[in-house]
């Protein structure tokens, strides 16, 4: 009799997987990757090791440190690495970040992959060339050594010398792009408009799509432990900066004399309250609606968790650096309705799922105002409709299969250059 289809094939090779996670446990790539250990974990067909390690500048630990990560992990068949652009509360700072990425990748020895994320620091350089940003980049740095030298001779009343919009950093993020897109076997990227970037400015080696994953809903509790409320709740989801857009919410408050903002998180990691948390307590007093405005602080997953389910609307008033982001995930797997604002990143969300995601435009306090009153009188089923088919579709579980093609791959070229 003939054989069964596909019993005469070999079985899939057993696996083991190597993640590590470099920066504190709260920060959003951090968590990125141990959503995917942790998927990884579930499959009966794979190994997974895992490092967890915290740089604390100090070269010499940070460089023995990433020694022995590399070390242990070469046990693994394959490495999957995150990198974020901004490079702070990670991989490091300025030219650390390149440096440490260097020491690891130098100990590891088997195939690495990586993540990149936050391309979008590199929009601003979009459009030239990486000499010219790096010439740029030296002319500010001269302008900030003359310029202690330069005011005390402008005399008094006269205008101030302009603080320079450019440094480094421009310059800095193209060569760690560089070095990422060329030495990972891969290179994962969260959306389409990050690989156009990369694309426009010569780093389109070994990159491939795979965006970001939405984790399985969390299970409501019988009880949340919120009180009851006359107000409907407006939240803001995850760490409080710039590119976020809490201060454009905090301003369109007074239009919206009915709801109360909980943003849900705390300062970005690296940054003093005062920095954020203060600058908006500031601006809702002076606004009128401090009382209506809470700030939960960083808080643990579960209760995170449940202020999202337990909201009316979140809001995500997102600038046009905003890249992929971990809270807007997390808000559609809890099932909350969103309301965002019109950039790329929610374009490519509503291209898969038509009408998943609401949006507001143009990016002011009164569009943003309008949006909510409309998304506030809508019935919370008809909300959230798309979410449901836009978390089906961006499961974790698939998504992991995606990534997994390119594990295997990855390990099996560096058995046949054996």
């Amino acid at each position: 009799m003939p054989s069964t289809r596909g019993s005469d094939a070999p079985p899939a090779r057993a696996l083991t997987i190597g993640y590590l996670q470099v920066g504190p446990a709260a920060h959003g790539i951090c968590r990125y990757g141990r959503l995917l250990a942790a998927e990884g974990r579930r499959r009966a067909d794979l190994t997974i090791v895992q490092e967890d390690l915290e740089l604390d500048g100090d070269l010499t630990r940070d460089r023995q440190r990433l020694e022995v990560a590399g070390s242990r992990l070469s046990a693994a068949d394959v490495v999957h690495v995150q990198v974020s652009l901004w490079g702070a509360g990670s991989w490091g700072a300025g030219s650390t970040t390149l440096r440490n990425l260097r020491t690891f990748r130098r100990s590891c020895q088997v195939p690495v992959v990586l993540t990149l994320h936050d391309v979008t620091a590199l929009i601003p350089f979009e459009n030239e060339r990486p000499l010219a940003v790096l010439r740029r980049g030296i002319v500010e740095i001269g302008k900030g050594l003359v310029r202690p030298i330069v005011r005390p001779l402008r005399g008094p009343g006269r205008s101030p010398v302009p603080v320079p919009r450019w440094n480094l950093d421009g310059f800095r993020a193209w060569r760690l792009a560089r070095w990422v897109t060329g030495e990972g076997s891969v290179t994962f990227l969260l959306t389409t408009s990050e690989a156009r970037l990369l694309a426009s400015m010569g780093l389109a080696r070994k990159i491939t799509l795979i965006p970001h994953f939405v984790e399985d809903p969390p299970s409501p509790g019988s009880d949340t432990g919120f009180p009851s409320r006359r107000l409907k709740t407006v939240i803001v989801a995850g760490f409080i900066f710039d590119a976020k857009g809490h201060q454009t919410m905090v301003e369109a408050m007074p239009l919206l004399p009915d709801v109360e903002v909980v943003f849900v998180g705390g300062s970005s990691l690296g940054a003093e309250p005062s920095d954020n948390v203060s600058r908006l307590t500031g601006l809702a007093r002076d606004l009128g609606v401090l009382e209506r405005l809470r700030f939960t602080g960083y808080l643990p997953e579960d209760v995170y968790q449940r202020h999202l389910m337990e909201a009316d609307l979140a809001v995500c008033p997102f600038g046009p650096r905003k890249s992929a982001s971990g809270s807007l995930s997390s808000l559609i797997a809890a099932g909350c309705p969103i309301l965002a604002s019109d950039i790329p990143l929610i374009g490519e969300y509503n291209a898969l799922v038509p009408g998943s995601i609401a949006t507001f435009s143009p990016h002011t306090a009164d569009a943003l105002a309008l949006a909510v009153r409309s998304l506030l009188g809508r019935p919370r089923a008809e909300a959230v409709a798309g979410l449901h088919e836009l978390r089906r579709r961006l499961s974790i579980h698939g998504i992991y299969d995606r990534h997994l093609v390119h594990y295997r791959q990855a390990a099996r070229d560096a058995r046949n250059r054996v």
